[in-house]
Parts: structure tokens; C-alpha cells; sequence
């Protein structure tokens, strides 16, 4: 309650509320003269009881700081006047019963708000308060305005507060305190000004240099990357809405409207630059489009023409399902992404059957292969039994059998249209090779008989007839295109060794039944004497060696003999 009342002593307009207790006190004291005065006693002092109860509330809401200071003034203002009310009626009631000797309510002594102590107390709450505003604007200068860029505020501020503080060289009193006080809000107020005023200015400049980097970048957008003739409409629409946004700072340069024109530039250009990413999707999508048309018009083809034979029928089926399902993807939507998911379904289901052609054809060719070889492989077994059966043909027949068998493992390694060639191959060259040495063989079957000399129109020619197995004299005489040398020594040339030629077709000139006679003329002078030693036959590039059984055929082209033994060899 003590301080509860300092308080309501300190603020004088709380001062009406000491005189409560005395207008209670009076209304006790009262003498009751008469049933109506009694009455209207009674009445005052109720309403007296309430107004006091209200104060008690009052005091109570001050303690608790619940009621701001104007309503508590109000409510203040409606007691007091009240209270007067109260003191006049009860003055009246008094003067009527007791005359006009007692002193009237409410001319009791209040305690002064001008008296010393609550004074002094003012005074110390001013200091206090000015102060805790002078410490408030120490840490405001050496922390706010701290910053380079608020030195010139920052002086003018230490230099009002300085000002502020020499009002109180004249004398410490409260109202001094408070307008020192006020002073150094006053400045503290000024320099925050000043220091928002900086701010927007700083931010302005910010705001300003952020607008003119992006309209610097949108000049050079609007002219490089909207520069195609195909971008013309959107870079149209883009250069007018920067002309807009310019218009913005015609009212006002303050950072909003930078903010707001470089917005609106930034917008512009995102604008743009989605419809020029549209367009070039656009423009992809129908490449992408025509790429996959011309794949799908080549699988059309493809399956028309390549997969038209019927072995391939299985393979088309696959290939058409395949082109099918790639077509689907498009129904979902016509995207560039789907357009090359189609292709690339199409491409690799033609890849696939191309492959499944390939190995087919493979495959197919590796059969033919196989046939051509197993063919070959059983005219070499009956070649091997049949041609080379004969005992004096043993040793040709162990060489080609053996040929035979390496070639079949061939096969061993992989059964490859590669490898069934060449096991053909190999074959086939084996059976020639045992054919010409069969061949050589029974040449040497074939005898010469009847050599003659003869002489007519002064050429000299010989004469003799190559008999045997009629098969091989009909291999060497079927085309008319054999030949044939005979090899001689003669004494009495240059040439110890010469050849006859008989390789045209006169000289080949009778072909009867297992015999073939050979007319060969001679170019030597005459009385030579001459000794054949070996008679060969050409064919087909390859040389076969007559039998002559060991012996020297002899004769002198002098001799008029039509007809000369031959003799034997010495």
C-alpha cells in the first residue's frame, strides 16, 4: 500500500482519491434528525460505498498494470466529480442539522504533487530516463552508424547530442533532464531518418544497377538469341514488353520501380525464352517426325521386298507385330521424345530381322554348303572304291584317303558354310591330284609303234602310231587340242638335244579305235642320224611321258627306207 499510495502521490490528478476516507468518516459521524434525512443519508452514503469499491478496483487494476493511464484518468475525472457532488450534499445535510460552525468536506489539506520529495523523486526519474536515452544513443552512434558510409550523419548526430547534453550545465532539474531528453530523441530520430534516407538511396542505386544489368542482358538476348528470322514474332513481343517496363521509371526512380521494371524485363525474357524453347521443341519434334516417317516408310519397304519370300514369312510376322507396337508410342503423344522412341523401336526391331535374314541366309547357305560337300564327299568314297581299286593304284589311293580324312576334320572345329567349302575344296583338290597321278599311270600303258622316216617334196617327216586303253587315248584326242614333243640327240648338229612339235592339228591327223597316229615334221638336213629318247603328250598345261619301254628309237634322215626298226638302248 506504501507504494501504491507514492504512486497515486506522484501523479497529481490521482490526488481527489485521498479524500475518500474522510467523506466516509463524515457520513459515520452524521446525526439522523429526521426519517427523510435519514433516508437520503442512507442513499449518499450507498452510492458513497460504491464509488469507493469502484476505487478499490481501480487501485487494485493499477496494481496489476491492467488499465492503460487514459482510462484510468477517465474514470479518475468521473470520481472526483462525483465525489464533489457527494461532499456538497452531505455539506448541505450538515448545515441544516448542526448549523454552519463544522469546517465543510473536501477543504481538508492534499498532499501537493509540487511538494519536495515527490519533486526530487521526478527529478531522479528524468535523470534516469535521460540516461538510459543518452546510453541508448552512445551504442546507436558507435553500432548504427559505425559504417563509413554514415560518417557525415554520425557527426552531425554526436554533435546534437553533445548540444543536448550542455542544457543540463545549466541546472540538473527535471524538466532540463527531459529536454535534454527530448533533444538527443530528436537528433536520434533526425540521424535514423537520414540513415533510412541513405538506405533507400543505397538501395535505389542497387535497385538501379540490378535494372540496367538485366536491360543490358535483354538487349543482348533480343539480339543474338532472338536474332533467327524464325524467333522474329517472339523477339517483336519481347522488345515491346521491355519498352513497357522502361515506361514504369518515367513516374518515379525510386527502387520499387527499378525493382518493378526489372521484373517485368526478367518476366519478358522468361516469356521469350519458353517460347523460343517451345518453338525449337516445335521445330525437333517435326525433325524428329520426318526422321521417323522416313524409318517407318524404309520398314514398309523392308517388309515388302526383303521379307517377301515365304521362308521368311516367320521373320515378317515377328518384324510387322514389332513396327506395330512402335506406332503405338505415338498414340500416347506426338513428342519428339516419342517420335525417336518410335524410330528407334523400328530401327532396332529391322536390325533384329535383318539379323534373323542373315542367319537364316546363313544358315541356308551352310545347308547348301553341306550338301555340295557331302556330295563331293561320296563321289571321293566312290572314286576311292571304284577308279583306285586296283592294287597297282595302292599307293595313290593311301595318299587320297588320307587327304580325304584331314579335310573332314575341317568340320571338327565348326560346321560353317566356310567349312564345308573348304573340306569340299580340299577334297575335289585331292581327287584331281589322285586323278592326274591315276593318269600318269596309265599313260604309261599307251605303246609306240611304227616309226617311220619318210621323205616327199623334200621334207622329211616321221611317222608312229600311239596305241593302248581307248579312255585315255580319247582324253588326249576329245578336244583336238593335245600336243605332244619328241626329244632327240643328233651328232652332227649344234644342238645336242631338239625338239619336234606336234601341237596342230595336222599333225594330229588320224584318230582310229584305241590308236593314234602322229605325223610330226622335221626340219634337220639331211644324213643326220637321229635317236629319240623321250616322247611326251601336252594337256591342259600338264606334261605325261610315253612308255618306251627302256629303248632308243634310232634313224638317219638319209635312209631311203620308208621304214626302220627301232633298236634297243645300249
Amino acid at each position: 500500500m506504501k507504494k501504491l499510495k507514492k504512486f497515486l502521490l506522484t501523479f497529481g490528478f490521482l490526488a481527489p482519491l485521498t479524500t475518500l476516507p474522510i467523506i466516509s468518516a463524515a457520513c459515520d459521524n452524521k446525526k439522523e434528525e429526521t426519517p427523510k434525512e435519514d433516508e437520503e443519508l442512507n442513499k449518499i452514503k450507498s452510492e458513497h460505498s460504491a464509488l469507493k469499491t469502484k476505487i478499490d478496483t481501480l487501485i487494485s487494476s493499477i496494481s496489476e498494470k491492467e488499465k492503460s493511464k487514459k482510462d484510468l484518468q477517465k474514470l479518475l475525472d468521473d470520481t472526483t466529480k462525483k465525489i464533489a457532488d457527494l461532499e456538497k450534499q452531505i455539506n448541505k445535510l450538515e448545515q441544516k442539522s448542526q448549523g454552519k460552525n463544522e469546517k465543510p468536506l473536501g477543504d481538508e489539506p492534499i498532499v501537493s504533487p509540487q511538494d519536495p520529495t515527490i519533486s526530487e523523486e521526478k527529478t531522479e526519474e528524468a535523470k534516469n530516463s535521460y540516461e538510459g536515452v543518452q546510453n541508448d544513443a552512445n551504442s546507436f552512434s558507435s553500432s548504427d552508424l559505425s559504417d563509413p558510409k554514415y560518417s557525415e550523419i554520425k557527426q552531425t548526430f554526436d554533435k546534437e547530442v553533445e548540444e543536448a547534453k550542455k542544457i543540463l550545465e545549466e541546472a540538473q532539474t527535471e524538466e532540463n533532464y527531459k529536454k535534454a531528453k527530448e533533444a538527443i530523441e530528436a537528433a536520434k530520430t533526425k540521424a535514423q531518418k537520414a540513415v533510412e534516407e541513405a538506405k533507400i538511396k543505397e538501395k535505389t542505386e542497387e535497385a538501379k544497377n540490378s535494372y540496367e544489368g538485366v536491360q543490358n542482358d535483354a538487349n543482348s538476348f533480343s539480339s543474338s538469341d532472338l536474332s533467327d528470322p524464325k524467333y522474329s514474332e517472339i523477339k517483336q513481343t519481347f522488345d515491346k514488353e521491355v519498352e513497357e517496363a522502361k515506361k514504369i521509371l518515367e513516374e518515379a526512380q525510386t527502387e520499387e520501380n527499378y525493382k518493378k521494371a526489372k521484373e517485368a524485363i526478367e518476366a519478358a525474357k522468361t516469356k521469350a525464352q519458353k517460347a523460343v524453347e517451345e518453338a525449337k521443341i516445335k521445330e525437333k519434334t517435326e525433325e524428329a517426325k520426318n526422321s521417323y516417317e522416313g524409318v517407318q516408310n524404309d520398314a514398309n519397304s523392308f517388309s515388302s521386298s526383303d521379307l517377301s519370300d515365304p521362308k521368311y514369312s516367320e521373320i515378317k510376322q515377328t518384324f510387322d507385330k514389332e513396327v506395330e507396337e512402335a506406332k503405338k508410342i505415338l498414340e500416347e503423344a506426338q513428342t519428339e521424345e516419342n517420335y525417336k522412341k518410335a524410330k528407334e523401336a523400328i530401327e532396332a526391331a529391322k536390325t533384329k530381322a535383318q539379323k534373323a535374314v542373315e542367319e537364316a541366309k546363313i544358315k541356308e547357305k551352310t545347308e547348301e554348303a553341306k550338301n555340295s560337300y557331302e556330295g563331293v564327299q561320296n563321289d571321293a568314297n566312290s572314286f576311292s572304291s571304284s577308279d583306285l581299286s586296283d592294287p597297282k593304284y595302292s599307293e595313290i589311293k593311301q595318299t587320297f584317303d588320307k587327304e580325304v580324312e584331314e579335310a573332314k576334320k575341317l568340320l571338327e572345329e565348326a560346321q560353317t558354310e566356310e567349312n564345308y567349302k573348304k573340306a569340299k575344296e580340299a577334297i575335289e583338290a585331292a581327287k584331281t591330284k589322285a586323278q592326274d597321278n591315276l593318269l600318269k599311270e596309265k599313260v604309261k600303258s599307251l605303246k609306240i609303234n611304227d616309226l617311220q622316216f619318210d621323205t616327199y617334196g623334200g621334207n622329211r617327216a616321221i611317222y608312229f602310231e600311239i596305241t593302248g586303253d581307248k579312255e585315255i587315248i580319247n582324253f588326249f584326242t576329245s578336244d583336238k587340242k593335245s600336243s605332244g614333243v619328241i626329244i632327240h640327240n643328233s651328232a652332227n648338229t649344234e644342238k645336242p638335244q631338239d625338239t619336234i612339235y606336234f601341237d596342230r592339228e595336222p599333225n594330229l591327223f588320224t584318230i582310229e579305235e584305241s590308236k593314234i597316229i602322229i605325223h610330226a615334221n622335221l626340219s634337220h638336213k639331211p644324213n643326220l642320224n637321229y635317236s629319240i629318247s623321250k616322247i611326251q603328250l601336252f594337256k591342259n598345261d600338264k606334261k605325261y611321258d610315253l612308255n618306251l619301254d627302256g629303248k632308243t628309237l634310232k634313224f638317219n634322215t638319209s635312209d631311203d627306207q620308208n621304214k626302220y626298226p627301232t633298236k634297243d638302248a645300249e
